[in-house]
């Protein structure tokens, strides 16, 4: 009797008792909640939150809507949106809204409020979160030729982007379903992989395309994969001289060289021993190698200075600069001494055939091109000397010894050009024959000069 009736309260309890119990724990709550919302500005969007008594007969007394903690709207009998919502915000179904052509000041929190008449209140939230692009797409590969039955692998990469993109691949403008993840990798490589892949970024905001693409082709007949080597265009550092094989760099090479060749050559020519027919075709050959000699520097160091400002590199556009005014003066007194000075026939004698008809303009052409070459030969020497940092670059080492050759060869010809104008002062022989004469014959003398006068 004693265990009879523990038994007996057991049953009521659970015929009865508990069924109310667990009606009560599941009566009232969400039907549906919201999980975060993205959209983009001017979408609608929904939040379709669904409140339910259960079979408690509990009432829905009022309903309210909030956005970070601001009320948005309410509900308690009739519907009533808040201020600055009139128009944009709408009931949809039990307990979910309506908002109409967002904009991202409508980003933030959700809520809602569901409070059951003699019952509990339900609070369930939402976040909404304007979407935006992906941003930056670009698309890179360990390589470019690959073998047959090889591996190679495409990385899509982006910046940005909400929610968070997937990805999904192209080749030659067509989806490829291989993957959908933002690495494509084709672990056997055949003749029919081969083509443009490119790489799509997509979010709700919309798809992205990737602004450049990798073209795989088969390695023949390579065994092993080529890493992929993208064509960089380097940005010119105005501080940074350049390299021994700079097209400027060689301009002003071959601007040294030439100065020194040419100067020794007209240097030569006024104390060569070999005999003219007459003084004059001697003198004209001078007069027009240093014309074509100025007219030459003045083309390259018109050529080095532009492409110097090209690269904008200011070491170069500054040798270059003098170069082409030293060049230039120096041509003028070549033109000075071509136009406004002629060369007279001369029957002197073998003695005085070095002796030429030349203006000072000539002397001050050869001068200053000599000034010229020995400053671009030791300007040459010292960048080829800074740039060859390993020691050795075959480029700047021949480079080194052809600027020093020209800038002692220059100092050679300065000296030699001090000696032919101090030989040039010194009276010929036949000028010593005439004065002699002239001394011994006082008779012939006066006569000459009343024939003069």
């Amino acid at each position: 009797m004693n265990t009879v009736l523990p038994h007996c309260l057991l049953t009521v309890f659970v015929i009865y008792l508990l069924p109310g119990q667990l009606e009560q724990a599941v009566e009232a709550q969400f039907l549906s909640t919201v999980p975060d919302v993205y959209a983009n500005v001017g979408d609608d969007i929904e939040f379709p939150w669904n409140a339910s008594s259960g079979t408690s007969g509990l009432i829905i007394g009022s309903i309210t809507w909030y956005k970070d903690s601001v009320l948005i709207a309410q509900l308690a009998g009739i519907f009533i949106p808040g201020a600055g919502y009139g128009g944009r915000i709408t009931q949809l179904g039990t307990a979910g809204i309506t908002l109409s052509s967002v904009s991202e000041s409508d980003a933030g929190t959700y809520e809602c409020s569901v409070a059951f008449s003699g019952g509990p209140t339900l609070v369930n939230s939402s976040d909404l979160i304007i979407a935006e692009n992906p941003q930056n797409v670009t698309i890179s590969s360990n390589a470019a030729n690959v073998p047959i039955g090889g591996s190679v692998e495409l990385t899509c990469h982006s910046t940005g982007g909400i929610p968070i993109p997937t990805y999904f691949w192209l080749k030659d403008n067509s989806i490829i379903d291989r993957t959908v993840s933002n690495t494509l990798v084709i672990s056997s490589f055949q003749k029919g992989d081969e083509g443009t892949y490119s790489c799509v970024a997509s979010n709700v905001a919309g798809n992205v395309t990737s602004s450049n693409s990798v073209q795989l082709t088969e390695a023949v007949p390579s065994t092993a994969m080529t890493p992929a080597v993208t064509s960089i265009t380097p940005t010119p550092d105005p501080d940074d001289p350049g390299r021994c094989d700079e097209p400027a760099f060689i301009l002003l090479l071959c601007l040294a060289v030439v100065s020194f060749v040419m100067v020794t050559a007209i240097l030569a020519l006024h104390v060569g021993t070999c005999k003219w027919s007459t003084m004059e075709k001697k003198v004209r050959i001078i007069r027009a190698l240093t014309l074509s000699k100025a007219i030459s520097e003045v083309a390259l160091a018109a050529a080095a200075l532009g492409i110097a400002i090209d690269i904008k590199q200011t070491e170069f556009i500054a040798i270059s600069s003098m170069a082409l005014c030293l060049s230039i003066i120096a041509l003028v007194f070549a033109i000075l001494d071509m136009c406004g000075c002629t060369c007279k026939k001369t029957t002197e004698t073998e003695g005085d055939r070095d002796k030429e008809k030349l203006s000072i303009f000539h002397y001050l052409s050869v001068g200053v091109d000599i000034l010229l070459g020995l400053m671009v030969a030791v300007a040459v020497a010292v960048m080829a000397a800074t740039l060859n940092k390993t020691g050795t670059d075959a480029s700047c080492v021949a480079a080194l010894a052809i600027g020093i050759t020209c800038a002692v060869g220059q100092l050679v010809n300065a000296f030699w050009l001090i000696y032919i104008l101090w030989k040039r002062r010194e009276p010929s022989q036949g000028e010593q024959k005439k004065t002699s004469g002239q001394q011994g014959a006082p008779g012939l003398e006066m006569t000459a000069g009343t024939a003069d006068s």
